[in-house]
Order: structure tokens, then sequence, then C-alpha cells
């Protein structure tokens, strides 16, 4: 068991890595406007690997009942290995591939506020959370937290779904 929930955990999350160093490599053509689409997208095709976690431990449970209890841990376990490892790769991002990530975000987001016809206020008061936000990220625990409540939600559902999908009574 221990083996399906660390190998298929690590696939999962070293699928969630690999786009995370992509988009830190490549900075210059990074697209705030659909990296949300893409790094959502990059998640739930590397979180489909607890659907096949499951099925494989409940196919490793054959002679016993393999209830939804089980399934669902399974599932849990492979999307927190998952989820460490992306939070991680942030942390490799943050600090290494594209430091200042952050402040590029923070400014198109300031940019998309300033074109939406907000008041100055209202502009004002925006700039200032996300200047806190930024601030925030610069501490690695607070970050990785950050990064960790991003995906798990998440890696939860679809532990959930697919515990319910594979159980065995």
């Amino acid at each position: 068991m221990r083996k399906i929930i660390g190998g298929f955990g690590l696939l999962s999350g070293l699928l969630n890595l690999a786009y995370l160093c992509y988009m830190g490599l490549n900075k210059s053509s990074h697209n705030f406007a659909n990296g949300f689409i893409y790094g959502y997208a990059t998640m739930i095709i590397s979180l489909s690997l607890v659907f096949v976690g499951v099925y494989k431990a409940k196919q490793h449970h054959v002679s016993d009942t393999f209830k939804y209890g089980k399934a669902f841990l399974t599932g849990l376990g492979i999307s927190f290995i998952s989820a460490c490892l992306y939070a991680f790769g942030w942390f490799i991002v943050n600090h290494w591939l594209y430091p200042s990530f952050m402040d590029d975000y923070v400014n198109y987001e300031i940019s998309l506020m300033k074109t939406s016809g907000k008041s100055a206020v209202d502009l004002e008061l925006f700039a200032q959370q996300m200047m806190a936000y930024s601030e925030m990220y610069q501490n690695p625990f607070l970050a990785f937290l950050i990064s960790l409540s991003e995906i798990l939600p998440l890696g939860f559902l679809f532990s959930v779904l697919a515990a319910a999908f594979f159980r065995k009574n």
C-alpha cells in the first residue's frame, strides 16, 4: 500500500513540478491571463493519478474488503505527497527560477484594476492588499502553506470521488 501511495503521489507531484519548472524557466513568455487555467489544468491532470492509485490499491486488496475509508485515505495520501511536491516546486520557482514572480503578478493585477475603471481609493486599497500578500509570500513557511492551500482542496475532492467510485463492500 505504501508503494502505491508513494509511487503515485510522487508521479503526480513530479507532473506539477515539471510544469512549475517550465513556467519558471520560461518567465519571459509567461502569460498571467491564462496562468490560472494552465496551473489548474496541470493540477487536475496530475491529481487524476489519485483515481489510478486508488484503483491499483483496490486490485491489491482482492481477497478482503476495500471500504470507503481505506480508499479515501489512499487517495488522500497520494494527494498530500503531490501537494507537498507542488508547494516545494513553488518554493523553487519563487526563490531561484523566477524570483520576481510575485512582483510581476502584483503589477499585472494592479494594471487590470486600473483598466477596469475603479476609483482611486479602491485602487489604492487593492494595491495595499496585494503588496501585503507579496510581503507575506516572502516568508518561505507561509508561501509553502499558501501553495498547499491551492492544491489540497482539489486533492481532497479527488480523494472523495475516487474512494466513492472504487470502494468494495
